[in-house]
């Protein structure tokens, strides 16, 4: 007993002349201060933050995948194009192949005739369909849009999921899109079905800012509240289908998990072509730093940063472009999700 009153003095002393220490002038440990950003163009110059507040893993919260308080309508949309990628092969020449397609329409709460609306046409990727976002792998993309638009982070918006496949070409699988002698040619012909036959069937029926005109005149006039992103192969159909053949009619653009192509395709197609006088609104880039199918960790950003240096007359990063590499994160609908809610805040804002 007497041994511990000791060892407690002795520990009590110690504590005293440590103190005395600090009061005698010995340095106290003190943090490193935090780094305030200083932006300019949307972007931190020291260290390449955005000055928009982006999710930078991947995975958005779980009070935006909440149940909203009020939701909206999916409608099923069916409409008369035709496999323009199938009448493009050899052995087709001088055939039309007419389809009658479904694409899926999320009309939000509230849905308004009398008002219009922005529209994003949203595509999925190899081995799925129109039925990807917003029913197959959940709602989750619904009630984001739901919430973000309840708090005010952006504008509601509807949201038209298609399938860039004919439907007797649906592939199941990555090894039937192998075994297709031309697979990428799906992303390219696409342009035709989404310009002539998609957005006018689309914006004659619902409240979009084409007010039921599809005229051309009309649908390049309202290209600032169209959007088209797309996932993985589906990223590749955006970026050929989309930025490449139809910037006249949209010009918001989201690439999530790659877009394997060329900056040198892009830059003909946006600079010496027709479309040259178009400027992008916004160009939204995601992948994750694990998103290691077809290499889209590394060739995506490798892409982004080329474009914007041989681009530059087109895109500034932080003010119409913008590159997120996303924290443990891979090829997933979860990280596709956050990219969703990044763009969204951007696009219609």
């Amino acid at each position: 007993m007497k041994k511990r009153v000791v060892s407690m003095g002795l520990a009590i002393c110690l504590l005293i002349g440590s103190l005395a220490l600090i009061g005698c002038g010995e340095p106290k440990k003190v943090e490193a201060p935090k780094h305030e950003h200083t932006f300019v163009n949307g972007v931190c110059p020291e260290d390449g933050a955005y000055e928009t507040e982006f999710i930078l893993r991947g995975r958005v919260t779980e009070s935006l995948k909440a149940a909203p308080e009020k939701v909206g309508t999916i409608e099923e949309l069916t409409y008369t194009t035709h496999s323009y990628y199938l009448e493009s092969l050899p052995e087709n020449e001088g055939k039309e192949i007419v389809l009658e397609k479904t694409a899926l329409v999320y009309l939000p709460s509230g849905y308004d005739a009398s008002k219009t609306y922005n529209v994003m046409y949203l595509l999925h990727g190899t081995g799925e369909d129109e039925k990807c976002w917003l029913t197959f792998k959940g709602k989750d993309v619904v009630n984001v849009m739901e919430n973000m638009a309840a708090q005010g982070l952006c504008d509601p918006v509807i949201i038209v999921t298609p399938t860039w496949y004919s439907p007797e070409t649906h592939y199941a699988s990555q090894e039937e899109y192998n075994n297709d002698p031309n697979p990428d040619g799906w992303t390219s012909k696409f342009a035709a079905e989404l310009r002539n036959d998609l957005i006018p069937a689309v914006e004659a029926k619902y409240a979009t800012y084409a007010k039921g005109d599809t005229s051309s005149e009309n649908l390049i006039a309202t290209r600032d509240h169209r959007a088209f992103c797309g996932v993985s192969r589906g990223s590749m159909t955006v970026m050929k289908s989309g930025m490449m053949q139809n910037v006249d009619y949209i010009a918001n653009f989201g690439n999530f998990s790659g877009v394997w192509t060329e900056v040198s395709e892009l830059k003909e197609a946006l600079t010496n072509t027709e479309f040259a006088s178009y400027p992008i609104h916004f160009w939204y880039n995601g992948t994750g730093d694990a998103d290691t199918v077809g290499g889209a960790n590394e060739s995506h950003p490798a892409f982004y940063k080329q474009a914007m240096t041989e681009l530059s007359d087109k895109f500034t990063d932080g003010m119409n472009a913008v590159m997120i590499i996303k924290k443990s994160s891979g090829h997933d609908y979860n990280a596709w999700l956050a990219d969703f809610y990044n763009a969204m805040l951007r696009f219609y804002k």
